[in-house]
């Protein structure tokens, strides 16, 4: 008998909700649960983990799709502020695209640094939780959801093109550690239109 685990964590609650009903449709048993990947990468380990062990799926898991990354919460509200700015008309912005305009305007470092972290750690602390498990159990598949950014850069958005190289990178590098142990890890790069 065949038992697939699957857990929706994301911190989109609705985008969450459906993918898990998505998932129960085909008889696949789910959880969901909600994490903020914008938070320290010790407190995305322990929500995480206190999820999965409340589940007890915690052992049970064979696949990971990590697909943490996008705009970080805080960049959003960055973005978001900036345009209210502008309707209130306290900036004026020249003929030129959005990115262009919150660059030129200096986008404070704390938000810079906030979207490294948010492309980079709680991918790498979702693996980091999930691995050893896989290992023990001689068996496991992870696979990371990169972008073809991560071949090409993507001017004005250069946070999330270098959050997933270091993903594609580090993705092939865990590959040559533990497929000796029966897990592989795969990384793919799809580009807007296919990822929407």
């Amino acid at each position: 008998h065949l038992c697939v685990c699957v857990c929706v964590v994301d911190v989109d609650v609705a985008g969450m909700a459906q993918t898990a009903k998505e998932c129960t449709s085909f008889g696949v048993q789910s959880c969901s649960g909600v994490i903020d990947f914008s938070a320290p990468p010790e407190q995305i380990h322990t929500a995480l983990k206190q999820l999965l062990t409340d589940k007890s799926i915690l052992n049970k898991i064979r696949i990971l799709i990590n697909n943490v990354g996008g705009l970080s919460p805080a960049y959003r509200t960055y973005i978001g502020e900036q345009f209210e700015r502008e309707v209130r008309g306290e900036v004026t912005r020249e003929k030129t695209d959005t990115f262009e305009w919150l660059y030129a305007h200096n986008t404070p470092l704390s938000v810079l640094v906030g979207n490294t972290h948010f492309q980079v750690d709680a991918m790498t602390v979702c693996c980091s939780l999930l691995l050893p498990q896989m290992v023990d159990n001689r068996k496991g598949l992870i696979l990371f959801m990169s972008s073809l950014s991560a071949l090409s850069g993507m001017p004005r958005n250069r946070e999330y093109a270098a959050g997933k190289a270091y993903l594609r990178l580090w993705a092939h590098s865990l590959a040559g550690e533990v497929e000796k142990y029966g897990v592989h890890v795969q990384a793919i790069y799809p580009d807007a239109h296919t990822a929407a």
